[in-house]
C-alpha cells in the first residue's frame, strides 16, 4: 500500500509538471510569435517597414517623393532664377548694392553656366545685364569705397608689381584709379585694388563673351565664332600669352597663302590685340581671342565666320586684354 501510494503520488506530480511545461511553452510561443510578426511586418499592430518606406524605383533617389500624379508639383522652369531676381530687386530697393549684385550674378550664372531653362532666355539675360551694369559702375568706378573682392593699399612699389600681387594687370589698376601714366605714381598714394583674376565664358549659342570677377558678373561683349567646318572648339582654356599692336613681334601669317601681315597692313586680320588660349589638359587645342582688321571692324558681330578663333571689336578686345592675366585667367568655351 505504501508503495502504491508513493507511485500514485509520483505520477500526479509528473502529470502536474508536464501541464506546467505545456502552459509555459504556449505562453512563450505567443510572446515570441508576436515579436517576430512585428519585425517581419506580418502580425501585430505596427505598420510594416515597406509601407513606411516604399520601394525606390530605378532612377529615383532615397528621400525624394516618387514621381506620380500624387507627388509634389514640380517647380516651374526658371523658378529659381525668378526667385533670385526678385530677391535682388528687394535688396537693390533697400540700397543693398553688394547683395543685389550677388543675387543677379547668381541668376545669370544659373542660365549661362548651369543651363537652367527660362522662358524667353534672351529677354531675361538682357534684364539681368541692365540691372547689373549700374551696380558695377558704382562698385568698380567709385574709388572712395571698396566692396567684396576689393581693398586699399599704399603705393610702395612699381604699379606692375602691385598689380601682380593681386593677379590683375597694371593697365587695369591704373585705369581703375584714374592714373594717366602707370610709370609715374606718387609714393604713398592710397589706391583701390581688385583681387583678381578675372575669368571669361564664351557662350557659342549666344555668341557673347561674359567676364566674371570671382563669382560676380563684370561685363559682356558680342563676339563672332568659327564657321562651319572650323567651329570654335568647346573646351576649358587658360590664357597663355598676349600681344598688342605696339609690339614689334606682333604679326599674323595667312594660313591659306602663307603671307605675313603686321599691324597697319590692310590684310592684318588680328586687329589691335591677340590673346592666346591653350586647353588646360595635355593635348588640348589652342585658339585665340583677337580684334578685327580696320576694314571689318564696323561690321556686325554675332556670326559664325572665323577660322575657329573668337573675334571682337577692337575697342572691346582692348578692354578684355587689360582684364585677363596670363597663367591665371581662365576661359570656358561652351555651347
Amino acid at each position: 500500500m505504501l508503495m502504491e501510494s508513493y507511485r500514485e503520488g509520483s505520477m500526479k506530480k509528473a502529470v502536474l509538471f508536464i501541464c506546467v511545461l505545456c502552459i509555459l511553452g504556449a505562453a512563450a510561443y505567443m510572446v515570441f510569435g508576436k515579436m517576430r510578426g512585428k519585425e517581419t511586418g506580418g502580425e501585430g499592430n505596427s505598420p510594416s517597414l515597406r509601407a513606411e518606406n516604399p520601394s525606390i524605383g530605378e532612377g529615383e533617389s532615397k528621400g525624394h517623393a516618387p514621381e506620380g500624379p500624387h507627388g509634389p508639383p514640380a517647380e516651374p522652369a526658371g523658378g529659381e532664377v525668378t526667385r533670385l531676381i526678385a530677391e535682388g530687386d528687394s535688396l537693390a530697393e533697400a540700397g543693398g548694392i553688394e547683395g543685389a549684385r550677388k543675387k543677379y550674378s547668381e541668376a545669370l550664372k544659373r542660365i549661362i553656366l548651369e543651363g537652367e531653362p527660362v522662358a524667353d532666355r534672351a529677354a531675361v539675360l538682357d534684364t539681368l545685364r541692365d540691372k547689373l551694369r549700374p551696380l558695377n559702375r558704382v562698385i568698380y568706378g567709385d574709388v572712395s569705397r571698396v566692396f567684396d573682392g576689393q581693398s586699399y593699399c599704399r603705393v610702395d612699389d612699381l604699379l606692375s608689381r602691385i598689380a601682380g600681387k593681386y593677379r590683375i594687370t597694371y593697365q587695369y589698376l591704373a585705369k581703375l584709379n584714374g592714373i594717366p601714366n602707370p610709370n609715374v605714381v606718387r609714393a604713398g598714394r592710397r589706391i583701390k585694388v581688385v583681387h583678381g583674376p578675372f575669368h571669361a565664358v564664351v557662350d557659342l549659342s549666344d555668341r557673347r563673351l561674359y567676364v566674371f570677377h570671382g563669382e560676380y558678373y563684370y561685363k559682356d561683349y558680342p563676339v563672332s565664332v568659327g564657321k562651319a567646318g572650323r567651329q570654335t572648339p568647346v573646351d576649358r582654356y587658360v590664357v597663355r600669352d598676349k600681344m598688342s599692336d605696339g609690339m614689334p613681334t606682333f604679326s599674323w601669317t595667312d594660313p591659306d597663302t602663307g603671307e605675313v601681315f603686321r599691324p597697319g597692313d590692310a590684310g592684318f586680320a588680328l586687329g589691335t590685340r591677340w590673346i592666346k588660349l591653350v586647353g588646360d589638359r595635355v593635348g588640348d587645342t589652342s585658339i585665340g581671342i583677337h580684334g578685327r582688321s580696320v576694314a571689318d571692324d564696323d561690321k556686325p558681330l554675332g556670326e559664325a565666320v572665323s577660322r575657329g578663333c573668337i573675334r571682337m571689336r577692337n575697342k572691346d578686345v582692348e578692354e578684355l586684354y587689360d582684364l585677363l592675366v596670363p597663367r591665371y585667367s581662365r576661359v570656358i568655351v561652351q555651347e
